[in-house]
């Protein structure tokens, strides 16, 4: 696993790439508590 994130990092394609995941991410997890404050 540490190794798959040294070449991850080993190039800028790999890096973008991380980070556009983890934008998701953050954007997904933004959404359910949206939802979850529109439930009660």
């Amino acid at each position: 696993m540490y190794d798959f994130y040294d070449l991850l990092f080993e190039n800028d394609y790999g890096l973008k790439l991380y980070l556009f995941d983890y934008l998701i991410d953050a954007i997904c997890h933004k959404a359910e508590r949206i939802d979850e404050l529109s439930l009660n």
